[in-house]
């Protein structure tokens, strides 16, 4: 085939369109500043984890986990099977160099099933490393 393209008597395939991939090495930003204003939303501090992950289309984002905080839930406590607090998107602007998120309580049922809803939403800008909430 490679014989053929250099003849000219066929032409070299092109690349398929692939996902854009950002350029920037992003890293998790300091969480203390979201558990803190949690904390006023919640009235407990999450322990929270973050992670960079790719997704199908090459864009990154940051998915933020807490531990288990069913034991926090009271007399509905046994009625989940998880509850955490957690990103339900996110999206990162590499124009503004930002990321965007939406921070839910996300839970599973003990019946099964499962479902989440909003408690705020934050921006981090990666570039003077502030938070930013509304919620």
């Amino acid at each position: 085939m490679k014989a053929l393209q250099l003849l000219g008597l066929v032409k070299e395939a092109e690349a398929p369109d692939q996902p854009s991939v950002e350029s920037d090495k992003l890293e998790v930003p300091d969480l203390g500043p979201l558990e803190q204003e949690l904390t006023k939303h919640l009235g407990i501090r999450p322990k929270l984890t973050g992670e960079i992950v790719t997704g199908h289309r090459g864009k990154q984002r940051l998915s933020i986990d807490s531990d288990e905080m069913a034991s926090h839930a009271g007399v509905l406590k046994k009625s989940f099977k998880t509850l955490k607090v957690r990103t339900f998107n996110s999206d990162y602007n590499d124009k503004e160099k930002t990321f965007w998120m939406t921070i839910n309580w996300g839970f599973q049922l003990a019946s099964g099933g499962s479902n989440g809803f909003s408690i705020l939403t934050a921006w981090y800008d990666t570039k003077t490393k502030k938070w930013t909430f509304e919620g």
